[in-house]
C-alpha cells in the first residue's frame, strides 16, 4: 500500500473520530494526528523542505502569513460594515456562547487543532507525497479535492446554526443537502488558494496564516458581529452555557 493511500485511509479515520469525540479531546487528538502524518512522511524520507517546513523558507513564510492574517481581518472589518454581508456572520455556535468560550476556540482550537492538523495532513505531507509520485498541478487538485470532502461532517450542523444560509437554501433534507454541497465546493475552492501559496512560497506557514485568520478571526467576527445584530434586531436567544462542536 503506497504512503498516499495510508495518508488518505487515516485521514478517513480521523474525521469520523474527531467528530465522535468529546471536545475536550479535539486538540490533544488532533495534534497526536498531525504528528503521526508528520512521521509518516519523515518515514518515507520527505526532507523538511519537501514538506514546507525548510529552514531557508521559515522567516519569508512567517511574513506572509503574518500578511494574510491582516488581510482577512480587513475583508471581515469590511464585511462587517456592510448591511447585506454583515448577516452572514449570524452563526449561532458562536453567538449562543460565552466569549471566554470562543477565546479559547479561536486561540487554541482552531491553530493547535483544526489548522495544525489540516495543514499537516493535506499541504504538508499528502502535497509532498503526491508531487513526488505525480507533479505539483496533480498535489493541487488532489488535495484540494478531498479538503472539500473532509467537510462533509462539520457541514451537517451549519445548516441547523446559520440563519443566513437557511434563508438562502430554504430547510428540509433538500436544503441540508445542498448546504453540504456548497460547503464541499466552497473548502474545495479554499484547499485550491492553500495550495497555490504553498506551492508559490515553498514553505507552509503562508497558508497556516490565512487558514487560522478564515477561521479564528472569523469565530471572533461572529462573536461580535453576531451578538450585535442580536441585540439590536433581536434575531437570537443568547445561551451562555451553550456548548460547540469543534472548529473544522
Amino acid at each position: 500500500m503506497t504512503a498516499i493511500a495510508v495518508v488518505v485511509g487515516l485521514l478517513i479515520l480521523v474525521n469520523i473520530v474527531l467528530h465522535r469525540t468529546p471536545e475536550a479531546a479535539y486538540v490533544p487528538l488532533s495534534i497526536l494526528a498531525a504528528l503521526v502524518f508528520l512521521g509518516i512522511g519523515r518515514l518515507v524520507n520527505l526532507s523538511w523542505a519537501e514538506l514546507g517546513l525548510g529552514a531557508g523558507t521559515l522567516i519569508a513564510g512567517a511574513l506572509w502569513g503574518a500578511l494574510l492574517v491582516l488581510v482577512v481581518a480587513v475583508v471581515y472589518l469590511i464585511g462587517a460594515s456592510i448591511p447585506s454581508t454583515r448577516k452572514w456572520f449570524g452563526d449561532r455556535r458562536a453567538i449562543e456562547t460565552h466569549g471566554g468560550h470562543i477565546a479559547r476556540r479561536a486561540l487554541i482550537d482552531v491553530p493547535f487543532g483544526t489548522v495544525l492538523l489540516e495543514e499537516t495532513a493535506f499541504r504538508s505531507v499528502l502535497y509532498a507525497l503526491i508531487v513526488r509520485r505525480e507533479n505539483t498541478v496533480a498535489a493541487i487538485i488532489g488535495t484540494s479535492v478531498l479538503f472539500g470532502l473532509w467537510h462533509i461532517l462539520p457541514a451537517l450542523p451549519m445548516h441547523d446554526s446559520h440563519d443566513a444560509i437557511r434563508e438562502t437554501v430554504g430547510t428540509g433534507r433538500r436544503a441540508r443537502i445542498i448546504t453540504v454541497t456548497l460547503t464541499v465546493i466552497g473548502t474545495g475552492l479554499g484547499g485550491v488558494v492553500f495550495a497555490l501559496l504553498r506551492w508559490w512560497t515553498d514553505s507552509l506557514l503562508p497558508p497556516v496564516g490565512l487558514h487560522w485568520a478564515l477561521n479564528g478571526l472569523g469565530l471572533a467576527f461572529a462573536w461580535t458581529i453576531g451578538r450585535w445584530i442580536a441585540k439590536t434586531e433581536g434575531l437570537f436567544e443568547r445561551h451562555d452555557d451553550a456548548d460547540d462542536p469543534p472548529v473544522t
